[in-house]
């Protein structure tokens, strides 16, 4: 079985641990997962799509690669080789795949990444080495699709979507009306091809967005109008078009999931360098790639909108609380985002490495020389935002710091006052005591010398012990060390 293979490859691999727990979660009773074939045929342009049930993926897998098996628009034509399109993949989906294709567990664990890091799991992105992902026959991708929530009331800083994994969403402070979320998602690319048989090629996705989400951990319950859209209405389509008047909406359909976004794409042309008889893994993960760029161009569109509102929120207001207050909170978002950053230009820099290896070894291709200015753009940017965030840190501390010394002078202020008002109610108390006393401790009493003779020692104790003269005290020792000495 797939999972005994896991658990024996996990004793090498501490990181296939969490996909290992994941395998041994029961199955679920209605699974979320949903599965799209493109089937290539050696003469179509463009691959039969079809949805398959989630409980007849077996028949599938056993199904003959023929045309007798598969219908196609021309009889008699052979298939080459097939995509599977799965979103939101179970457990039981896992097994499947894994047992009869016989699959890396990376693949698997590469896409399950886990909300939170813990201390007892390692993430296979985080322990894999430059040399081994390029023996890998898959590429996984990590990314975060910005979302946009209408204005929280409730203090929420970061959710869970409900689906088979759980992907944490992060919310930012309210921002002109909108709160911004940036979800996490991870799309996986697996190419098995074999001699004399038909390629097989397997795209793992999360779900499209709903407003479907669980309270993250040390949060409390979810709003029950919790609505999330696309932010800036999702991400910038890549394909240029030929330009035309009238409007064709299978041309222009609205995103919604990658998958969908992956079927239509497909469906409308394959990319320059997809061989159907034997296509690379770099041929697949074109479109992917480029979605996952698209989404990464509106992350650096919401870390530009932070910066300047990081920027303006800097600025003074006359509530020294108010301010004290608010520039605390931009240098935890701060410290926030300086994390964020590195994550980000990780996940950039392996799709980068990806792209430049195969680049290298494919004929010279347009489309994969674009691909690797793009990304090698978003890093430049995301980089460029990076040392401007990094550039406020320092601003909003010495502006902290600032504050605090303007309170305690504030606070200084008004011990001044307070020792004003002393200067004017200690001679009322003296005086008022003073009348209070007996008629043999009064002033001009048989006993007024009494008064003088126990307060004024008690003065000069309460001078020496409040101020005590430090020479004094320095020579005092020095002579009693010098006669103990002698």
């Amino acid at each position: 079985m797939y999972k005994a293979r896991v658990f024996a490859q996990k004793q090498r691999n501490p990181c296939l641990s969490y996909l290992y727990e994941y395998l041994c979660q029961p199955h679920p009773a209605k699974d979320r997962s949903r599965i799209v074939a493109l089937d290539f045929f050696n003469s179509q342009s463009a691959p039969l799509a079809r949805d398959i049930p989630v409980f007849g993926l077996i028949n599938e897998l056993q199904s003959n690669s023929d045309a007798q098996s598969i219908a196609s628009s021309s009889p008699g034509e052979i298939r080459k080789g097939r995509l599977l399109l799965i979103e939101d993949i179970s457990n039981l989906t896992m097994e499947e795949l894994g047992n009869h294709y016989n699959i890396d567990p990376f693949f698997f664990a590469s896409y399950m990444q886990q909300a939170w890091r813990k201390t007892g799991t390692q993430s296979p992105s985080l322990c894999s080495l430059p040399s081994q992902e390029k023996k890998q026959n898959f590429l996984p991708l990590a990314y975060h699709r910005t979302l946009s929530f209408r204005r929280q009331n409730e203090p929420l800083s970061s959710m869970l979507r409900n689906c088979n994994h759980q992907r944490k969403v992060v919310l930012l402070p309210s921002m002109q009306g909108q709160t911004i979320g940036l979800a996490q998602h991870c799309c996986s690319i697996l190419l098995i091809a074999k001699p004399k048989e038909e390629w097989i090629g397997i795209v793992l996705v999360d779900p499209a967005i709903t407003d479907d989400y669980l309270p993250s951990r040390h949060q409390g319950a979810i709003p029950a109008d919790q609505h999330s859209v696309p932010y800036l209405g999702g991400c910038e389509d890549f394909i240029t078009h030929s330009p035309s008047n009238e409007p064709n909406l299978t041309i222009f359909p609205p995103f919604q999931g990658i998958l969908d976004e992956l079927v239509h794409q497909w469906g409308q042309s394959a990319p320059t360098n997809f061989n159907v008889d034997a296509p690379t893994l770099a041929s697949i993960s074109y479109y992917p790639l480029k979605i996952v760029a698209s989404e990464w161009v509106n992350y650096a569109s919401v870390m530009s909108f932070s910066i300047r509102e990081y920027e303006l929120s800097s600025q003074k207001s006359g509530d020294l609380i108010a301010e004290l207050e608010k520039l605390n909170v931009n240098l935890r978002l701060l410290q926030g985002w300086r994390r964020r950053v590195i994550s980000t230009q990780a996940k950039i820099k392996r799709a980068i490495r990806f792209i430049t290896f195969f680049s290298d070894n494919l004929k010279p291709n347009d489309d994969f020389k674009g691909l690797l200015e793009d990304y090698e753009f978003l890093k430049s940017e995301i980089g460029e935002y990076a040392k401007r965030l990094e550039a406020m840190v320092p601003l909003v501390t010495s502006a902290v710091a600032l504050i605090e010394s303007r309170r305690s002078l504030v606070e200084t202020a008004n011990v001044t006052r307070l020792t004003i008002l002393a200067m004017v109610f200690v001679p009322l108390s003296f005086v008022a005591g003073l009348f209070s006393m007996s008629d043999g401790y009064r002033p001009g009493g048989s006993l007024f010398w009494v008064y003088f003779a126990v307060a004024v020692p008690i003065v000069v104790v309460v001078g020496l012990v409040a101020k005590p003269p430090k020479t004094a005290i320095q020579t005092l020792r020095r002579r009693f060390n010098a006669f103990f000495k002698a």
